[in-house]
């Protein structure tokens, strides 16, 4: 029961904690409205044939299902051209949809972690608040925010982590497994990594030690069944991109590839140097592993309670991995692409949350040294993250002064080298220029 006197305490708490959480996000919106680019880069330029089929009367059907590299990005063209449809493609209106679907995975994390806080009984719960949203909202991810072609990440990951949400709802119901088959599908479709939802959403499944095994059976039974469906559709017609590098080459270098897949999970702590965001991968992995470990063996506590969790690691994993078989051959650095920071994000956060739980749990068992340890890796946590976000910040200021001259070349139409900057292959660039002017899209709205 609290007394007169911390009452008022608790409220300046609750709203210092609202400001914290709230603030990453402001800022984040202000940073997108001064740096968003709202004319077409690179990528981008490669849907520009679906507007000319939508705006000549015939829905584009082939060029929505179409791989794009190694991508079926089906739902996320989907979006696009209902967004550029409405407003003749007006690339602001593709990253506030970005910002949208960050929200969304923000409000499934938090509604997560509370109901983790409240099984458990943490302490301090709602200071994960503030750490979800600096990670989540961090500008170290500026090209997944100044880039409306990146909505497909943004997308992709709410959808999966949606699906991780329902598959480890307290109390499982068909209708949530027949949901979670769906984001699942939607995934897949939406970012070749995606793929690994179904794997992942086994081990879940499989998590589940309820006694009605028949049951249980059904599930697993049904899931591999939606796994089946969704990975002959994504692979029908596969081709292996050309311009990539073989798939088999990373066999070739481990030690390149480890390095590689480190650096990856590192980025949202450390993008500005790759041996230390391979350190920070390093440390983050074994930090989560030890601390997983250690919270499934305590009895009270066990594998389902952080299941979620679990998933969401599993998920940044198969990313670096998957991205490094096909990326690592550029080198090191590639992995530092702030457009993969979102993905990574997703080890951080279990690992923020495993900290929390060890924290409170350490402190009520009378070790608190070790909860002093925990409280110390979040607060460093959360400094090295304001680092990136700052580092990102200037790389997006960087990238604006070279992205104003480019495009008033594309408003002219002159200065190859300039267009160069949207786009290396000039001559193409041109000619879809001209079908921008043709039904007035994007800069020529």
């Amino acid at each position: 029961m609290q007394t007169a006197t911390s009452e008022p305490v608790a409220r300046r708490r609750h709203a210092l904690v609202a400001v914290l959480t709230i603030l990453p996000f402001v800022l984040l919106v202000i940073a997108v409205a001064r740096y968003g680019f709202d004319a077409p880069f690179q990528d981008s330029w490669a849907f520009v044939k679906v507007l000319e089929r939508s705006y000549a009367g015939q829905f584009p059907w082939a060029e929505l299902w179409a791989q794009h590299n190694e991508h079926r990005l089906f739902f996320p063209k989907l979006v696009m051209l209902a967004l550029a449809r409405a407003t003749h493609w007006d690339l602001r209106v593709e990253l506030a949809a970005t910002i949208l679907f960050a929200v969304g995975t923000f409000a499934v994390v938090a509604r997560m972690w509370r109901r983790t806080a409240k099984r458990l009984d943490v302490n301090g719960a709602e200071w994960m608040l503030p750490l979800l949203s600096l990670l989540l909202f961090s500008m170290s991810q500026w090209q997944a925010w100044l880039w409306g072609w990146q909505l497909q990440m943004t997308l992709n990951i709410l959808v999966v982590v949606g699906a991780v949400a329902l598959l480890t709802a307290a109390q499982p119901a068909w209708w949530k497994l027949l949901a979670a088959a769906c984001l699942g599908f939607v995934a897949t479709h939406s970012f070749a990594s995606g793929l690994a939802v179904w794997p992942i959403g086994l081990c879940l499944l499989l998590c589940d030690r309820s006694p009605k095994r028949r049951e249980n059976a059904i599930r697993v039974t049904f899931w591999l069944a939606a796994t089946a469906a969704s990975v002959y559709s994504y692979f029908h017609g596969y081709m292996e991109p050309a311009e990539h590098t073989a798939y088999g080459a990373f066999l070739k270098h481990p030690f390149r590839y480890g390095g590689y897949v480190l650096a990856y999970l590192g980025a949202p702590i450390a993008p500005w140097n790759t041996w230390a965001a391979m350190a920070c991968g390093a440390i983050g992995v074994v930090v989560c592993v030890a601390l997983g470990t250690g919270l499934v063996r305590d009895k009270q506590l066990g594998l389902p309670a952080i299941a979620p969790y679990f998933g969401l690691a599993l998920y940044a994993l198969a990313n670096a991995m998957i991205t490094g078989i096909g990326r690592s051959g550029y080198g090191l650095g590639q992995a530092l692409s702030s457009r993969y920071i979102p993905f990574a994000s997703l080890l951080w956060i279990p690992l923020a949350a495993l900290l929390m739980i060890h924290a409170s749990k350490a402190a009520e068992t009378g070790r608190r040294h070790m909860a002093r340890v925990s409280r110390a890796l979040l607060c460093a946590m959360a400094g090295f993250v304001l680092l990136a976000i700052a580092y990102g910040t200037y790389r997006a200021d960087e990238r604006w002064d070279a992205f104003v001259p480019a495009r008033e070349a594309l408003l002219k139409g002159d200065d190859a080298a300039q267009l160069g900057h949207l786009y290396p292959d000039v001559e193409f660039l041109r000619e879809q220029r001209e079908i921008l002017r043709r039904y007035r899209l994007s800069v020529f709205r």
